[in-house]
C-alpha cells in the first residue's frame, strides 16, 4: 500500500471515530430546553429563528462587533419586509443590545451606517433599546398584517415576555427601583416616541398614586404560591400618597397599604416609523383590583398582574411584625384598634373581614388571602378587610370594638345605605379571632350581664362611662351587616392550653386599656348583689384578660358557647386536628375538636394539621372558597325583589 492509500485510509478512520457534522447529543432534556428556548432573556445568545434572520441578510458578523449598527439595518429591511419574524428578530436583538450596554458606563452608538457615531451613557442607551424591544414586539402582536398565532406559539410567548420586561426596563428611573410614568419623549436607538400617559383603569388619580415599583424587580419570600396573572403590561405596586386623600381615609387604611395595577403601552404608527419623531403612545395604568383585561383592536387582551409580589411588599414594610406581642401584653394600641381595608373601597362587593388570634396580626391571613385574591371568582365579588385589637384584652370588649368599628367604616363609606354588598359581610376569625367573631352574629340579652349580677346595671353607682362600657360589653346585639361568619380552631369550650394557673400569669403580664382597669377597681368595691362578684374579686380588681377568658372553666365561655347566632346570620365551622385518630377525640395541640365543634353550624370541616398550620393550609383556602360563592350567591338572590 503507497503512502497516500495509507494516509487515506487514515483519515476515513479518524472520521469514523468523530462526530457527524449534523446529529444529535443526548443531553437530557434541561440542557435540550434551553437550546429549545434561548433568546436574549434566558442569557446572551440569541434564538435560533433570529439568527437564521440575521445570516438572511448577511448581518451574523456584524451583530458581534455592532449590534445597534445591525438593529439599524434590521429595521430598514422590516420596513419593507412585513414577515413577523423580523419583528421577533428585532426584539431578541434590541433586548440583547440593552442588556450588553447595560454592563458600561460609556457606549459608542452606530447610527445609519456609520453616518453618525454617538458616545452616550450605557444605562441610557439601554433603556433606548430597552423601549425599542417592547415597540418591535408590540407590532409583532398588534401592527399592520399582525395574525394572532396558535395557543400554543412559542414564539408569541416569547415576545410576550420581550414586550413586559422591556417596557418594565424602560420606565424604570436610573438608580431607583421606582418606574416613571409622566407624559413625556421617550428615545429609540434611531428616533424617539411621544408618550401620553391616561389612567383609564385606575380610581386613582396622579396625586393620590404617583409612586410604583415594578413587581418584577422582587422574588417574594413566605409566601407560596405567587399568584400572578398573565398577560401584557408591567405588573406594578403602588404606594399612596395620603396628602392627596380625603382626611378620613386614614380611619380606613393602613400607612403601609400597597396595591396591584399594570401599565400597558398602547402604539400609534408603523415600524417605518420608528426611525422618525412621529410614532406616539399612550401608557395607560389599570388597577389590578379592576377588570383583568383590555381591548386592542378587535383583540382581548388580558393584563399581567402580580398579586403576591405587593402583598409581601406592604408586608415587608409593616410595623406589625414588631406589635405582634407587644399588642398582646399592652393596654395601649400602637396600631390603632379597627377595622381596616387592604384596597380602595369599591361598591358592590361584599367584604370578606379578617380576624386573627391571640397575640398574631392581619399578617397571620396572608396565606389565605394570597389564593384567595387571585381566585377570579372570589376577587369579582369579595373585598378584602381585616380587623386589627390587642389580643390580652377581654374577648367581650374586643367584640365590642369589632362590631362598633364595622359600623363606622360602613356607615362612614355608605352613609345612605345604598350598596347592599356592605349588608352582606362576611367574618372569619381564627382561634381567639373566631370567639370575637361570633360577638358580631348573636344576641345576648342579660345572659353575660348575669354573671356580674343580679341587678339591673341602672341600679349599680357606675360613672357615665364606666355604665356605657358596660352596656357595650355585655348586652350584644348581632351586627345589622354581618350575615355569615366562619369560625377557624375556635375555643368555644377553651384551650387546652389554658388552666389556673396560666390564668393567674397572664393577669400579672398583661396591661389593661386605662379604661377597663377602672372599670375593675369600681366593680371590685361596688354591692353588685347576691352574686357579690367573686370573679373581679378573686382577681384583686382586674378585669380578666382573654386567657382568663379562655380557661375551659371560664363561665363567660360558657355563656358564649350556648348562644345562638342570629337568625339572619349563618356560621360555618373548620377545625383543625393531629394525629390520625377519631378526629371527635383529637386536637390541633391548642384546642380540642370537642371544644371548636359547635352544634347547628351550615358547615362543618376538617382540615389535617395544627393550630398554626390550618391558616395556611390549601385545603382550608379550598373550604373558605366553596362558601364565599355560596354566600355571594345566597346574597344576590336575596337582593332580587
Amino acid at each position: 500500500m503507497n503512502g497516500i492509500s495509507k494516509t487515506f485510509l487514515a483519515t476515513v478512520l479518524v472520521l469514523a471515530g468523530c462526530a457527524t457534522p449534523i446529529g444529535v447529543n443526548r443531553v437530557g432534556m434541561d440542557r435540550a430546553y434551553q437550546q429549545i428556548t434561548a433568546s436574549a432573556l434566558t442569557g446572551p445568545e440569541l434564538s435560533a429563528e433570529t439568527l437564521v434572520v440575521l445570516g438572511r441578510y448577511g448581518l451574523e458578523k456584524l451583530v458581534e462587533q455592532a449590534p445597534d449598527l445591525t438593529v439599524a439595518r434590521l429595521q430598514e429591511k422590516a420596513c419593507n419586509d412585513k414577515r413577523p419574524e423580523l419583528l421577533f428578530a428585532l426584539a431578541d436583538l434590541s433586548y440583547a443590545t440593552a442588556e450588553r450596554y447595560e454592563k458600561y458606563t460609556l457606549v459608542t452608538v452606530h447610527q445609519q451606517d456609520q453616518q453618525t457615531t454617538i458616545t452616550v451613557p450605557g444605562k441610557r442607551a439601554a433603556r433606548a433599546y430597552y423601549f425599542a424591544s417592547a415597540v418591535y414586539s408590540y407590532f409583532y402582536l398588534f401592527g399592520e398584517g399582525a395574525e394572532t398565532p396558535g395557543l400554543y406559539d412559542r414564539q408569541f410567548r416569547t415576545v410576550c415576555d420581550f414586550y413586559n420586561r422591556g417596557l418594565a426596563k424602560a420606565l424604570k428611573q436610573e438608580n431607583s427601583d421606582q418606574v416613571n410614568l409622566i407624559s413625556r419623549d421617550l428615545r429609540l436607538p434611531m428616533g424617539k416616541v411621544s408618550v401620553v400617559t391616561t389612567r383609564p383603569g385606575s380610581p386613582w388619580t396622579e396625586a393620590q398614586f404617583h409612586e410604583f415599583v415594578a413587581a418584577d424587580e422582587y422574588v417574594v419570600r413566605g409566601l407560596q404560591p405567587r399568584e400572578r396573572v398573565p398577560g401584557l403590561g408591567v405588573p406594578l405596586i403602588g404606594s399612596p400618597d395620603w396628602t392627596a386623600f380625603p382626611t378620613n381615609w386614614s380611619t380606613y387604611y393602613t400607612p403601609y397599604l400597597k396595591v396591584p395595577a399594570t401599565a400597558f403601552l398602547r402604539v400609534e404608527g408603523s415600524v417605518c416609523d420608528m426611525t422618525s419623531t412621529r410614532l406616539k403612545a399612550t401608557l395607560e395604568l389599570y388597577s389590578g383590583r379592576g377588570a383583568p383585561e383590555i381591548k386592542v383592536g378587535e383583540r382581548t387582551v388580558p393584563l399581567e398582574t402580580d398579586y403576591t409580589a405587593v402583598l409581601a411588599y406592604g408586608l415587608q414594610h409593616s410595623i406589625q411584625w414588631k406589635t405582634r406581642m407587644a399588642q398582646f401584653f399592652s393596654g395601649n394600641e400602637l396600631i390603632k384598634g379597627r377595622v381596616y381595608l387592604t384596597q380602595p373601597y369599591v361598591p358592590g362587593k361584599i367584604p370578606l373581614v379578617f380576624v386573627y388570634g391571640t397575640s398574631g396580626s392581619p399578617s397571620d391571613w396572608a396565606a389565605a388571602f394570597n389564593m384567595l385574591q387571585r381566585d377570579p371568582q372570589v376577587a369579582a365579588r369579595y373585598q378584602f378587610w381585616y380587623f386589627v385589637y390587642n389580643t390580652g384584652n377581654p374577648i367581650a370588649y374586643s367584640g365590642w370594638r369589632l362590631r362598633d368599628s364595622l359600623d363606622k367604616v360602613v356607615t362612614g363609606l355608605d352613609p345612605q345605605g345604598k350598596d347592599p354588598a356592605l349588608r352582606n359581610v362576611v367574618v372569619i376569625g381564627h382561634s381567639q379571632g373566631g370567639l370575637v367573631t361570633k360577638l358580631a352574629a348573636v344576641d345576648s340579652g342579660n345572659k353575660f350581664w348575669g354573671l356580674i349580677s343580679d341587678k339591673p346595671i341602672e341600679e349599680l353607682k357606675l360613672s357615665p362611662e364606666s355604665r356605657e362600657l358596660l352596656r357595650n360589653c355585655l348586652f350584644f346585639e348581632h351586627s345589622p351587616y354581618v350575615h355569615r361568619v366562619i369560625l377557624a380552631c375556635a375555643p368555644n369550650k377553651g384551650s387546652i392550653l389554658v388552666n389556673n394557673w396560666i390564668q393567674r400569669l397572664s393577669q400579672s403580664l398583661i396591661s389593661m386599656p386605662a379604661q377597663l382597669t377602672r372599670l375593675g377597681a369600681d366593680l371590685a368595691t361596688l354591692n353588685v348583689g347576691s352574686h357579690g362578684n367573686p370573679a373581679i374579686k378573686q382577681l384583686g380588681g382586674k378585669v380578666p384578660t382573654s386567657v382568663a377568658n379562655m380557661n375551659p372553666n371560664n363561665p363567660f365561655l360558657g355563656v358564649l358557647h350556648d348562644l345562638p347566632l342570629a337568625d339572619d346570620i349563618k356560621g360555618h365551622t373548620i377545625i383543625g386536628v393531629l394525629g390520625d385518630g377519631p378526629f371527635e377525640k383529637a386536637n390541633d395541640g391548642v384546642v380540642a375538636y370537642s371544644s371548636a365543634h359547635l352544634p347547628d353550624m351550615e358547615s362543618e370541616d376538617i382540615v389535617h394539621g395544627d393550630h398554626g398550620e390550618v391558616l395556611t393550609s390549601p385545603v382550608t383556602v379550598e373550604y373558605l372558597r366553596r362558601i364565599l360563592l355560596l354566600h355571594s350567591k345566597d346574597a344576590q338572590l336575596a337582593s332580587v325583589p
